[in-house]
């Protein structure tokens, strides 16, 4: 009886939080870092450091905060209250944001400017605050196995939602025009965002097994290089995923280069936004089943190609199509990224370091990917967007074959000594290849 109530509660945890992620990212389609996000800079400022500026803010904004408070976290039984709480930060300010855009006059565009990157970083930061403990609720409620399951069907409802969100936004850019159109889209963010925190109500959250530690935390952090040591294969995927970081830079400007190469407004906006969505709707479930059965390192090797397709077609596209390719590519890039990155990270920690694990890889990687989209748009003011995507290029290309090779590395049987019992596995070396 009882363990039949636990799973009743299990089944309404995982539509709880399918829940969650889904209305979640149908909010973020009408506040796309990809299409709407750079087109409203740029209907306020020519500068392509100010459009790199967004990803910069949204890399390092989320990435920064979390090994601030992931000792904090660790020594909590639970963390659906702390999540509750500071999730808040990255709702509420979209509709703020919704406000400012109708009632700061339009000629100012600096003060618009202005209240956008300060909102915007409210949003990132709350949301880095948050984020390791909710990606530890995400793993004590969705066992390993179906993680890969968890990311790629919310990820895939999330992304057909997106697709209507982002014709729908399309069309209120161009019905109502600026700043009505874009003051319309934030606000359906925060709508929607608030569906998505309701249903994190409903998650039922067992108790942590295991606390952290009673370091302070400046021992804590001082303590952080050790584990890095103690975990070669974690080390080596962190360097794979710090030179992927290079890689934002030419995400960041896709749409700009789309708008400015093609001469287009505010329809092909939609439509972009449309395709970047329904190529992640069409991937999601195959990097969900491929994260499950072949390795999340996998699924992040192959995306990493497609990461790479999509720089080139940017390089070498004219006109609608081709950057519609460009689009579709890098939906699916991102799709992998959010089906498969996460999870690794999961499987690479025991349950005590989680959320230690999981703060480290953001961390570490937002420092090439906070960096890159600003050094993207002094090198597109200097010399062309063209160069931006070549280096992303080849960025694409280095993080690939270095996954490739932890890939190859996680393969090879574990050393042995021998035992008074036989074969035993050396110590410090995972009995299994992981993720």
């Amino acid at each position: 009886m009882v363990q039949a109530k636990n799973k009743a509660y299990s089944r309404r945890s995982f539509l709880a939080l399918t829940g969650d992620f889904t209305f979640y990212g149908f909010g973020l389609s009408f506040a796309s870092i990809v299409t709407i996000l750079p087109a409203f800079v740029s209907k306020l400022s020519g500068s392509n450091l100010l459009i790199g500026l967004i990803t910069t803010i949204s890399v390092l904004g989320f990435n920064g905060p979390q090994i601030l408070v992931t000792n904090y976290i660790e020594k909590q039984k639970t963390r659906k209250g702390f999540i509750m709480l500071y999730t808040l930060g990255e709702r509420i300010p979209w509709l703020l944001l919704a406000a400012l855009t109708v009632l700061l006059p339009s000629s100012n565009s600096s003060l618009l400017l202005v209240s956008f990157f300060l909102t915007y970083a409210v949003v990132n930061v709350s949301a880095g605050i948050t984020a390791p403990a909710w990606f530890d609720l995400v793993a004590k409620v969705v066992p390993e196995g179906r993680r890969g399951w968890y990311f790629g069907l919310s990820n895939f409802l999330a992304t057909i939602l997106g697709v209507a969100g982002g014709a729908a936004a399309g069309f209120l850019i161009d019905s109502l025009g600026f700043p009505l159109g874009y003051a319309a889209c934030f606000a359906a963010a925060f709508a929607l965002m608030m569906v998505s925190y309701a249903s994190l109500w409903a998650v039922d959250e067992p108790e942590s097994s295991a606390s952290g530690s009673e370091q302070n935390l400046m021992q804590y952090l001082r303590s952080l290089p050790d584990v890095l040591r103690a975990d070669n294969l974690f080390s080596k995927y962190l360097m794979a995923t710090l030179v992927a970081g290079v890689t934002t830079m030419g995400s960041a400007f896709l749409t700009a280069h789309a708008l400015r190469t093609t001469g287009a407004g505010g329809e092909a906006l939609g439509l972009y936004t449309a395709v970047y969505f329904a190529s992640q709707v069409l991937s999601n479930i195959v990097w969900a089943y491929l994260g499950d059965t072949k390795g999340h390192v996998f699924v992040i090797t192959v995306g990493g190609m497609l990461g790479a397709l999509a720089s080139i077609m940017a390089i070498l596209s004219t006109d609608y199509l081709g950057f519609a390719i460009a689009f579709a590519l890098t939906g699916a890039y991102m799709s992998n990224f959010t089906v498969s990155w996460w999870s690794a990270i999961m499987d690479f920690a025991t349950e005590e370091r989680r959320p230690t694990y999981l703060a480290l890889a953001g961390v570490l990687r937002s420092l090439p990917a906070s960096l890159a989209p600003l050094a993207g748009g002094m090198i597109a003011d200097a010399f062309g967007n063209v160069w931006v995507f070549g280096i992303a290029t080849v960025a694409y290309l280095i993080s690939t074959l270095m996954m490739f090779s932890l890939m190859l590395s996680m393969r090879k049987p574990a050393p042995t000594v021998r035992g008074e019992e036989g074969q035993v596995p050396m110590a410090g070396v995972p009995e299994v290849a992981r993720p």
